[in-house]
């Protein structure tokens, strides 16, 4: 059984009760008593021998009506009984003071039973307890106990207790001795005469006196716990009301500083305004200047003088519309600080704003104005300049047709006497005449250039784009437009009519001249192999046997006639080859010809195919081996990369591998410039075959796969060694400066 767990002091055997000092034990104990038969719902309890019968604590008051908000009212005659409060669990404490009700508080200062230093005295011997004093006599009214005084501090107040019973929760008792026992002696005979009673012994009074003392070390331990959470929800409230005021002083803060912040925006918005203010005076006046100025445009009827106006307008236009671009552009991103915080910076910024736009509407409605007026006069006067340019241009023209269509009687004549020469000879023409109409012909094309220049000139000044521009606004100038398009059109039929006819009188005479050229040709070609024939033939007897045959190839195609190709061609004429199929003789030593030329060129073909299959095998062995040397640069090259970091710290070993890393990349770089030159040699020469030419190409090109490959590796390899290097040459620097340093 744990003590300290159940509520009683530590080293508390059981059965053992602590009791204030000068009090009975036994008067506790039957107060205690009389406490729990007062509880609601316990049997009265009846009076004892030699104790009288006692007051109950307190006695229920009778249920009184409560107004709304009302304290509730108690009976005359009748004790409150006491309210535990929440904070304690809602446990009530019995009255064993003698005193009446319990207090609604328990007092905190009074310590609990087993805090008391001195146990309490032991009557002597025969020694009865001392009547309690008049004040407890049994009364209806019991006066409430005092707010500092502890709950178990249990002072005899009565003479009398009422008839006790047992608690329900044990077996009913005899009465008691009649009289109060005192001492030891008399617990024993109170103990006795409660046996012989029937009713309950000490030892039951002590173990509920001990659950009373427990109950109430519960209630002091409740009360604590409560005080703890009060000192707590205390604090809680503190801090919210701290930070309540922080919260109120920040905002005090914080509008403030929103009040001065308002303040500068409108001393800002204010000198902003004064400065938009001025810009948009400066922007009316030009305004207004511009627009007196557009006024002139409706006074003067010719176009020239409308031009003129415009053109005086357009100076002060552009100082009026950078009067008023300066105003949009002071007011670009500063709309919020011109408009302030305050109703007055606000309204004469709107105000602002309103004579901004409006100095804008009139310098645009002013530009407007006169461009309206002087767009149909610049459109007029451009299309009077452009027709009169327009009518210089088709003048000179139409000068330079005449004088083409003058030349082309020459032609003409040229071309009716070679005509007539054609019909009369039975070749057809193309003798000296058609000759004679070429030349002619090709000098009038040459001379009537400058014409066609001309009047294309003219046709493409009055294309659909240029068109509008000619044709001006008024009717007048439209139908002078359109005579000068048609003269442009007519120069332009005129010449190319001429032109036709010349052009086929030249392609006429060109073909007769050109059949009569090949005619000649074939002529010569015909004799020039009667003379070949007559040549070979040298028996006379007009055919080619077998030896002139053989002859005739050796010495014209430079190659032998084989024995079977021979036989074919004699099979058509055992006794030789006639004149008249001396072209059929050619064309059958033209086909062995070409048989033996493509045989021998397949046999090139072949070498040159396996002397590219070997320098290609050549080449890949030499790159085989340059691939050794790239990989010995890479392996020094490898080295390098965590020194260059620590470089510092390592600079002799570091400039050691640079060294040796360099030179394999060196030597790498020299095997691989070789090796390429190769691989670029293989697909270059001239003399290949088609064939031999693509192998060529595909070899090179797988060669110059890998050459790139291994110039890749080794420009990586190099890239390494450069940083080494210049990691090396600046801590060289490095220590060259803290000699220098030191030096000093």
């Amino acid at each position: 059984m744990k003590r300290a767990a159940d509520g009683f002091p530590p080293g508390m055997p059981p059965g053992k009760m602590a009791v204030p000092p000068g009090v009975d034990p036994l008067q506790t104990l039957w107060k205690a008593a009389a406490a729990l038969a007062s509880l609601p719902g316990m049997p009265a309890m009846p009076a004892m021998p030699g104790m009288p019968g006692m007051a109950p604590p307190f006695k229920p008051a009778p249920a009184a009506p409560t107004g709304t908000g009302d304290a509730p009212k108690v009976a005359p005659g009748s004790v409150v009984p006491p309210k535990a409060p929440k904070a304690m669990g809602g446990l009530l404490l019995p009255d064993v003071s003698g005193n009446g009700a319990m207090p609604a508080e328990l007092p905190t200062s009074v310590p609990p039973p087993w805090k008391i230093s001195s146990p309490p005295p032991k009557p002597a011997p025969g020694q009865l307890a001392k009547p309690p004093g008049p004040q407890a006599e049994t009364s209806p009214e019991v006066a409430p106990c005092k707010s500092q005084m502890a709950p178990n501090d249990l002072m005899p107040k009565q003479q009398t207790m009422p008839g006790f019973q047992a608690p329900p929760w044990k077996a009913p008792a005899a009465a008691a001795a009649s009289s109060p026992p005192s001492g030891t002696a008399g617990f024993s005979k109170a103990a006795a005469a409660a046996s012989a009673m029937g009713q309950a012994s000490p030892t039951e009074l002590l173990r509920r006196g001990e659950e009373l003392l427990r109950q109430t070390a519960q209630l002091h331990q409740q009360n604590e716990i409560a005080q703890k959470q009060q000192e707590e929800e205390r604090r809680r409230q503190e801090e919210k009301e701290q930070a309540r005021q922080r919260f109120e002083e920040q905002r005090r803060q914080q509008e403030e500083e929103r009040k001065r912040l308002r303040e500068e925006s409108d001393r800002v918005a204010q000198g902003l305004q004064d400065e938009l203010r001025k810009l948009i005076e400066v922007a009316e006046l030009e305004v207004q200047m511009a627009e007196a100025e557009a006024q002139k445009i409706d006074e003067p009827k010719q176009c020239e003088e409308i031009l003129r106006v415009a053109e005086d307008f357009e100076v002060v236009s552009l100082s009026a519309a950078t009067a008023v671009k300066a105003c949009f552009e002071f007011m670009d991103g500063k709309h919020m600080k011109l408009k302030g915080n305050t109703e007055a910076t606000m309204s004469n910024c709107a105000s602002l704003l309103k004579r901004s736009h409006a100095a804008k509407a009139g310098s645009e409605r002013a530009s407007s104005k006169v461009r309206v007026k002087a767009k149909p006069a610049r459109e007029e006067v451009t299309a009077k300049s452009l027709q009169a340019e327009l009518d210089t241009l088709l003048a000179a023209a139409e000068i330079e047709v005449e004088q083409v269509k003058s030349k082309q009687a020459e032609v003409l004549k040229a071309q009716a006497a070679a005509e007539a020469e054609a019909k009369a000879t039975p070749e057809g023409g193309g003798g000296a005449l058609d000759q004679e109409l070429v030349r002619v012909a090709t000098e009038f094309e040459a001379s009537s250039e400058a014409a066609s220049k001309s009047v294309t000139g003219c046709v493409d000044r009055m294309d659909p784009a240029n068109l509008m521009r000619i044709r001006g606004p008024t009717e007048e100038l439209k139908a002078s437009a359109a005579l000068l398009q048609n003269r442009a059109r007519a120069a332009k039929s005129i010449l190319e009519e001429t032109l036709q006819k010349v052009r086929s009188a030249k392609a006429a005479a060109a073909q007769r001249v050109e059949r009569e050229v090949r005619k000649v040709e074939a002529q010569k070609e015909a004799a020039r192999q009667e003379a070949i024939f007559k040549q070979y033939d040298k028996d006379g007897d007009g055919k080619l046997n077998e030896a002139e045959i053989r002859a005739y190839v050796a010495g014209e195609y430079s190659f032998e006639l084989g024995e079977d190709r021979l036989e074919q061609i004699l099979a058509a004429s055992s006794n030789g080859v006639r004149h008249k199929d001396f072209a059929k003789l050619r064309s059958q030593i033209g086909d062995a010809w070409k048989e033996i030329l493509n045989k021998q060129r397949k046999e090139k073909n072949d070498k040159q195919m396996a002397t590219i299959k070997k320098n290609s095998a050549e080449i890949l062995s030499a790159l085989s081996g340059v691939e050794g040397e790239v990989a010995k640069a890479e392996a020094q090259v490898r080295i390098l990369g965590p020194m260059i970091p620590r470089g510092a710290a390592m600079l002799d070993m570091l400039s050691e591998r640079t060294e040796a890393a360099e030179s394999a990349v060196d030597a790498a770089r020299d095997f691989l410039a070789a090796a390429k030159e190769q691989a670029l040699a293989l697909g270059v020469d001239s003399n290949f075959e088609t064939e031999a030419k693509q192998m060529a190409a595909v070899e090179a090109k797988n060669l110059q796969m890998k050459v790139t490959a291994l110039e890749n590796r080794v420009n990586a390899a190099a890239h390494v060694s450069k940083a080494a290097r210049s990691k090396i040459q600046l801590q060289e620097r490095k220590a060259a400066l803290l000699r220098e340093a030191t030096s000093m």
